[in-house]
Parts: structure tokens; C-alpha cells; sequence
């Protein structure tokens, strides 16, 4: 599940190539350049894809979810593992799931005081499930058991921490 090098690896050329998955992902031709940031999106993209440690400080408006929003798709639908995105911002979590879900992807969903609690209860049953490959939650999810018991039963993939 890592890039071998070989350009004739038709695995590596097209499931971990980052231009081809922000084609199949978000229909976009090209990442985004950052000022004063060699690389820009893709590099941020490549670190996580490959499942690196990465610290990407972007500006508002650079392009941060898509960061991290494309490696964990890639990620969730190569081994089904889970990226946990965790913000205070109730409102930036409904955005970004709502825009994940505009796009025809429903690997989605987020716990936070909005969530009412039957709603919750099968949000956790589907992430124990391994049916959630990204669920954004509000850092106090984390005192609560049963939130706790649905992520240890998955493989997680990546942390995030957006506007935190």
C-alpha cells in the first residue's frame, strides 16, 4: 500500500498519484499553489496520502480541508480506515459534511451538540462498522464512553485538528 516508484505500477500511477485522485475526488484539474509554501496543496496532499506526520499552517480560504479531506478518502476506500477531524467550530463541520455530501460522498458524518440522539446512536453504529470514513467531532466527544468504544474498533487512520 505504498508507492513502489515504478511507473509502470498501474497501482501507484492512479490510487496513490494525488492528481489523480483530486480528479476522481473533487473534480478539480490542478491543487492550488501557497504562497511561501513549496509544494502547496499537493505536498500537504502527498504527506498525507502516504500517511506522514504533517503540520500544514494555510491560510483562511487556502484550501485546508481539501488537505486533509482527500487523503482520508483515499485512505478510507484503499483499507477502510478512519480520519478523525476534530474542531470546536459546529458550523465548519456542518459545512464540510454538507460539502462531502454535495459531491456524492457519504462516507461522512459528525458528532456535536447538534446531533440529536438517535442520530448519534447510529452515528457511532455505522464508524464501529467501519461505514464512516470521516467523522468530524467536537473535542468533548472525547469524555464520552460510547464514542470512545465506536473508534476503537476501527483501524484510525489520521488525526486532524481543524481550526483548533
Amino acid at each position: 500500500d505504498h508507492d513502489c516508484g515504478s511507473t509502470e505500477c498501474r497501482y501507484c500511477q492512479d490510487t496513490l498519484n494525488p492528481d489523480v485522485q483530486l480528479q476522481r475526488y473533487f473534480k478539480l484539474p490542478t491543487f492550488r499553489d501557497v504562497k511561501g509554501f513549496d509544494g502547496g496543496q499537493r505536498a500537504v496532499v502527498q504527506s498525507g496520502m502516504k500517511g506522514l506526520h504533517t503540520l500544514a499552517v494555510l491560510p483562511t480560504g487556502g484550501g485546508k480541508s481539501l488537505c486533509y479531506q482527500l487523503p482520508a478518502l483515499n485512505r478510507y476506500y484503499r483499507n477502510g480506515g478512519l480520519t478523525i477531524v476534530v474542531s470546536p467550530l459546529q458550523s465548519l463541520m456542518k459545512d464540510q459534511l454538507d460539502g462531502l455530501e454535495k459531491k456524492g460522498d457519504t462516507c461522512a458524518a459528525m458528532l456535536n451538540g447538534l446531533v440529536e440522539v438517535v442520530e448519534r446512536a447510529q452515528i457511532l453504529d455505522k464508524t464501529a462498522l467501519g461505514d464512516i470514513g470521516i467523522l468530524f467531532v467536537a473535542p468533548e466527544q472525547f469524555r464520552n464512553r460510547s464514542f470512545i468504544t465506536a473508534i476503537s474498533q476501527r483501524q484510525i487512520n489520521g488525526w486532524v485538528f481543524d481550526e483548533a
